[in-house]
């Protein structure tokens, strides 16, 4: 990974004169980003890290769009601080008042629901009911910024509360989750221990491990702009601006505060969760 490049001083008319000399485009783009970015990289990137997509968006349930019709019900679950809403769909086994268990299934980063909606058929299929939960700030759930897991763990927890108030829980429960929705799962089962097990695909150990890979693929050729020694201070910016500690963004901490099973599987070749 390079080092900054000191370059934010050339002058424009000198980077007009290169381009006008036939400089190669992808240096040109390396240029243009440097003088983009350089003033305020840290604080751009800090916030581009944890800024959810919905982020200036506000839904309620008169707004939301009929669900699939292999969904059986669907609601919302106010959560925080700080305030959101979740959008939740339940799919529910052919004996419903029966399931053999409760399964929370989790999306993975910028996703949502429908991606997982073969996964709940599936649970339900082998008799389970399944419980897709919107994460905040994503689909159809409200909420400005991403915490990776610091208060996503406790949005589910009062999805689960919800859950109990609404009589849906039957049986032991359990977390299958995706991705960033994995270290989700697992962050959930350290946190609340009626978690009784998890299956984690693809889940990040920590924010501070995982970002500067996620952020190089989301970003083309931040790596040229930002140094490693970087990244540490980027993460504490996202921190202040979403108002966590990434250091409780720790998912290897989860396991070890979980008495549920937890199941991990990885791929060697994962570009965006090494």
């Amino acid at each position: 990974m390079g080092q900054v490049r000191r370059m934010a001083s050339m002058p424009q008319i000198n980077l007009i004169q290169s381009i006008q000399s036939g400089m190669r485009p992808r240096f040109v783009l390396l240029l243009l980003l440097l003088l983009v970015l350089l003033p305020g990289c840290r604080s751009s990137l800090a916030r581009a890290v944890v800024k959810t997509p919905n982020h200036h968006l506000s839904f309620v349930e008169k707004l939301d769009p009929p669900a699939p019709p292999s969904v059986d019900a669907q609601f919302r679950v106010d959560v925080g601080p700080p305030a959101a809403s979740l959008a939740v769909w339940v799919v529910e086994p052919d004996d419903s008042t029966n399931p053999r268990g409760t399964i929370l299934v989790l999306h993975g980063l910028n996703n949502g629901r429908i991606w997982m909606l073969g996964k709940a058929r599936d649970l339900a299929d082998a008799g389970y009911r399944a419980v897709l939960v919107a994460l905040r700030g994503q689909d159809l759930s409200s909420g400005q910024w991403r915490t990776f897991g610091v208060v996503e763990k406790r949005d589910l927890s009062q999805v689960i509360d919800a859950l109990e108030q609404r009589n849906l829980i039957a049986g032991r429960i359990g977390v299958l989750g995706f991705s960033y929705g994995a270290a989700m799962a697992i962050q959930l089962a350290g946190h609340d221990a009626r978690v009784d097990a998890v299956v984690a695909a693809a889940p990040f150990s920590s924010m501070r491990h995982v970002m500067p890979q996620y952020t190089q693929n989301m970003i083309p050729l931040v790596d040229m702009v930002v140094a490693d020694t970087s990244y540490d201070r980027i993460i504490d910016e996202a921190g202040r601006v979403a108002g966590f500690n990434p250091d409780e963004a720790d998912t290897v901490a989860a396991i070890a505060a979980t008495h549920a099973p937890v199941l991990i599987a990885h791929g060697t070749k994962d570009r965006m969760v090494p």
